[in-house]
């Protein structure tokens, strides 16, 4: 019994030990003073769209067409895919500080030798289109 009494006090010791004052919040500077000039200030205005020349600005300006897609087996560009390099490369033209990376890809089908093989045909075609 007196063990677990002794037990009791120790814990109540320790649990009000563990209590302590809050420490008070720092004051913080006040804020400086905004000197008034006389005229007021009108904001800047926000554009409305993306930066132009940004990524965003293309992937607006490509309206979808920033990707071909190639049929099976396939390298060659056709009708549609020429209208999306030709919208790329005159958005390429606009902004000539700008680079382009050309990957071509294929799908899982086919030995790995032979996806790498038609993948860079297919960068080489639509390399030699837009050059």
């Amino acid at each position: 019994m007196k063990r677990l009494v002794s037990l009791a006090a120790l814990t109540a010791a320790i649990a009000v030990a563990g209590c302590s004052k809050k420490a008070e919040p720092e004051q913080l500077p006040p804020p400086p003073a905004t000197v008034e000039t006389g005229a007021p200030q009108r904001p800047t205005p926000t554009p409305t769209g993306p930066v132009a020349g940004s990524n965003a600005d293309f992937l607006a300006q490509m309206q979808g067409r920033n990707v071909i897609y190639f049929d099976t087996d396939k390298y060659d560009i056709d009708a549609t895919d020429q209208v999306a390099l030709r919208a790329q490369a005159e958005w390429l033209q606009r902004y000539p500080a700008k680079r382009a990376t050309i990957e071509g890809h294929a799908d899982e089908r086919g030995t790995r030798e032979y996806n790498i093989a038609l993948g860079e045909r297919r960068a080489t075609a639509a390399k030699n289109y837009l050059v």
